[in-house]
């Protein structure tokens, strides 16, 4: 499956998801429109999912250091006993371009 290409230049591959434009944005396009008034910089955003790169990541699993959409995440974590006991926790979203950058070199 390929990655899922921003929704603003579609050119790019996108790697945050606005939850309130519902915009999947590459790093670029992300920046210049969030960077646009007070008001679009406060937008929550999230990272893809790493493993399908298709849908708005909801859990960070900490055994597999991994951003997960809820698809990825039941089919990951329901596949045997041993990972179903990994250690999910809730994605939070990030509401500015300098915490997302921050964020990524984390991972």
């Amino acid at each position: 499956m390929a990655s899922k290409l921003c929704d603003y230049c579609k050119s790019a591959t996108a790697t945050l998801f606005c939850r309130v434009d519902s915009a999947f944005l590459c790093s670029n396009c992300d920046s210049k429109i969030h960077a646009t008034n007070k008001l679009a910089s406060r937008h929550a955003r999230v990272w893809l999912c790493e493993v399908c790169e298709q849908a708005p990541a909801h859990f960070t699993c900490k055994a597999d250091a991994a951003a997960l959409c809820v698809t990825c995440d039941h089919d990951i974590h329901s596949a045997n006993p041993l990972a179903r006991r990994h250690e999910r926790v809730p994605i939070t979203p990030v509401r500015q371009l300098g915490s997302c950058r921050q964020a990524q070199r984390g991972r």
